[in-house]
């Protein structure tokens, strides 16, 4: 799903996460040339399963090559259905988490200033936009919503 912001486009995803205790990397969306990513985030949608969530991030993938667009130290262990969850800092930050467990403010002491990266394909290779989960649940069993709002930068450059 793909719509028009004044500020960019947001793209849009339902991912689902299955891993029986490991870890699990999910391509979200595909890069093409460069891009500006102006906002990058996930909401919980559904969850069966979802304890013990203690490592999480966002990172590009080429097949060959990983680079971090978050710390790989996101947790997410218990959050339920309405969770938030974004890229609110350098790639060496674990995202931002807005548990609405009960109720929380993104401001403070728990900033969300979104935090925009160009992200560059690698070239003559897909390059992906992915989320990457460590689970001791057996299995996990969730569902998060991930979208993306950016800018292309290079002439033809899209994330879909």
């Amino acid at each position: 799903m793909q719509s028009t912001e004044s500020n960019g486009t947001t793209v849009h995803k339902d991912i689902t996460f299955t891993v029986a205790i490991g870890n699990q990397w999910l391509n979200c969306f595909t890069i093409t040339g460069s891009v500006l990513v102006q906002r990058l985030w996930g909401i919980v949608s559904a969850v069966t399963t979802f304890t013990n969530c203690t490592s999480a991030c966002f990172d590009l993938n080429d097949g060959a090559a990983t680079i971090q667009l978050t710390a790989a130290s996101g947790v997410l262990s218990g959050m339920p259905v309405g969770t938030i969850f974004a890229k609110a800092g350098l790639a060496a930050a674990a995202f931002v988490v807005l548990d609405n467990t009960a109720g929380d403010v993104g401001e403070s002491t728990v900033p969300l200033e979104w935090s925009e990266s160009i992200v560059t394909q690698k070239s003559g290779q897909p390059t992906y936009l992915r989320m990457g989960i460590s689970t001791t649940d057996n299995p996990v069993a969730v569902v998060m919503r991930i979208s993306c709002q950016w800018v292309p930068l290079t002439p033809g450059s899209k994330v879909t």
